[in-house]
């Protein structure tokens, strides 16, 4: 298996964000429980 970093892996989160900016809320402190609650779904 390939080395996967941190910073390649925040990279390409920064590329999704962007892409995807017009359907999906943004990353912030005020939407992070969203997040949280949607990363514990995935697991």
């Amino acid at each position: 298996m390939v080395d996967f970093s941190i910073d390649e892996m925040q990279e390409m989160q920064k590329i999704l964000q962007n892409k995807y900016r017009h359907k999906w809320e943004p990353i912030s402190p005020k939407t992070g429980k969203n997040k949280l609650l949607w990363m514990i779904g995935e697991i």
